[in-house]
């Protein structure tokens, strides 16, 4: 069984027979064959050995069931992102632009959540911040900046298609 710092129920996957005069259900856990508590095994990476006995209300004890226990860190997801080069009034995706994975949980691109400041009519430089939180809450933020540049047009013969054009009086242009 492997665990992430700070979560272990102790009676997760045992299945106890004959529960109903069951009494208690005591534990060992030993580290390299010293008895270490609870506190210790979940604040401290490590394997574990843990032993468990099952008492019923008559003071009968189960045979020893043993498992191991591997704790672990619980790392914090990781966002993937670059900065971002766009061109004035184009359409963008933004969510396309980040990948996130978690050493845990694994993928969580689809978990990616963002806010930013563009104004895509305008060029200019603007901020994208990612975020993504793992199984367990563990937030990570990215910030990558979106440059927008100028849509520019040249002269060519034949036919110019524009969405917009833009006349500026003082330089003709």
């Amino acid at each position: 069984t492997t665990i992430k710092l700070k979560e272990f129920d102790m009676l997760k996957d045992l299945t106890i027979y004959n529960d109903e005069n069951l009494d208690k259900v005591n534990y060992i856990i030993k580290k390299n064959n010293i008895e270490v508590t609870y506190d210790e095994m979940i604040e401290n990476i490590g394997i574990y050995n843990v032993s468990y006995t099952a008492l019923d209300k008559f003071g009968n004890s189960s045979n020893v069931f043993e498992r191991v226990v591997e704790v672990i860190e619980n790392e914090l997801p990781v966002i993937e992102a670059k900065d971002i080069i766009i061109t004035q009034n184009s359409s963008v995706d933004l969510s396309k632009f980040a990948t996130a994975s978690d050493k845990e949980d694994g993928d969580l691109t689809s978990k990616i959540t963002y806010t930013t400041t563009l104004e895509i009519e305008n060029p200019g430089s603007y901020s994208v911040t990612y975020k993504v939180a793992d199984f367990d809450g563990q937030m990570s933020t990215k910030v990558v900046t979106i440059t927008v540049e100028e849509m520019l047009y040249t002269e060519v013969d034949g036919y110019l298609h524009l969405d917009s054009l833009k006349y500026n009086k003082e330089t003709n242009k």
